[in-house]
């Protein structure tokens, strides 16, 4: 869908994010990502961030984590209303804390 939408794009890398080689992407500013919701849905099985589709988002944060100083100063993470209830909370909890973890805030 997406290369359909955006024909001629030239820069476009699709690999599962947990076997995504960091010295492929390019510096950002911006890193975003719209990782599965399956399994935070409220019409799904509500089984959280560790589960198969939505574990999508540790393979974002161990990019970012390899990415090191090349890390964008921005992160932009989309999901469903789901994540913020999500094993009581927990889960929305956990996402911060790596976030957070990743030192993205920077003295200019």
């Amino acid at each position: 869908m997406y290369l359909a939408k955006f024909s001629g794009f030239d820069y476009f890398i699709q690999k599962v994010i947990f076997h995504l080689n960091v010295d492929t992407i390019a510096n950002a500013t911006l890193a975003t990502t719209s990782f599965p919701c399956n399994d935070l849905s409220l019409a799904g099985e509500r089984r959280g961030l560790g589960a198969g589709h939505s574990s999508a988002f540790w393979g974002f944060i161990n990019v970012l984590e390899e990415l090191g100083p090349r890390r964008p100063l921005l992160i932009l993470l989309e999901n469903v209303v789901g994540f913020i209830t999500s094993k009581q909370r927990s889960d929305l909890l956990r996402a911060v804390q790596a976030l957070n973890n990743l030192n993205l805030i920077r003295h200019l």
